[in-house]
């Protein structure tokens, strides 16, 4: 599901988990056991990135539908575990977005703490409004986090999936490289922050990310909780339904 490649003291990850490395709990509790274990090694900057044309298109939504309630009660707090192991790594992280984030999969590259993607026809957005699901705290603190204030309630409630060209210029990405350089640039920036003493960086990054910590401690099982119970709900079930057969009949 991920492949590891080790470039000096960068450790490159690559998501290979079907075409479009959609997020089901097979996956999410890989990229937390990697990251569990990264975090162990010492490792300098690690780099994420996807396979294909796609980084990552979120959550598996017909394995939700599927699955019922068993398996959202256990995908949900599985989602945010990931998410936060990503957000909270103690050392470099950067995205190489090959091409379409998408809901989780845009989560996933705002964790990041250097975002570069690829020129071309990728997306990236957080439509989860939209399918109908709202989002675990640390998801909504992710996106907080990344996006400037001015855009933030827009990005969220507007559900857009933007281009390229357009996620660059609202802030959902940080760089554009033609495909072919993509990794390679990601890498040698990776290899810059990896260069910084280890200890001084773990600092800074903890003191950066303190306040959505403390809020997580204080407010995450709750709402988490109401979260799952939301997932569960025969509507936001009938929504994601719904979102399902009206995508599935446009390809």
């Amino acid at each position: 599901m991920i492949e590891r490649e080790d470039i000096g003291n960068v450790v490159l990850l690559r998501l290979c988990h079907g075409k479009a490395n959609v997020l089901d709990l097979e996956l999410l509790r890989e990229i937390s056991k990697t990251f569990e274990d990264l975090t162990k090694s010492g490792v300098g900057a690690v780099v994420i990135t996807g396979s294909g044309n796609i980084f990552s298109a979120g959550v598996d939504l017909k394995r939700l539908e599927t699955g019922g309630e068993k398996y959202i009660r256990e995908f949900v707090p599985a989602l945010s575990d990931a998410f936060e192991k990503m957000f909270f790594f103690p050392r470099p992280l950067l995205a190489a977005c090959n091409g379409h984030a998408i809901a989780g999969g845009a989560v996933m590259l705002f964790a990041a703490d250097v975002r570069y993607a690829a020129r071309g026809k990728g997306l990236i957005g957080v439509p989860e409004l939209l399918v109908g699901v709202p989002f675990p705290l640390i998801a909504v603190e992710i996106i907080k986090f990344a996006i400037r204030a001015d855009l933030f309630q827009e990005v969220i409630y507007g559900s857009r999936n933007y281009d390229m060209e357009s996620s660059l210029e609202v802030g959902l990405c940080e760089k554009l490289f033609d495909t072919e350089e993509l990794v390679e640039k990601t890498c040698m920036r990776a290899q810059e922050l990896a260069d910084i003493p280890g200890e001084s960086f773990r600092f800074s990054k903890q003191a950066m990310r303190l306040g959505v910590k403390d809020l997580l401690m204080r407010h995450g099982p709750a709402m988490d909780a109401e979260v799952t119970d939301l997932w569960c709900t025969q509507a936001v079930r009938e929504a994601i339904r719904t979102y399902l057969s009206q995508t599935l009949a446009t390809k």
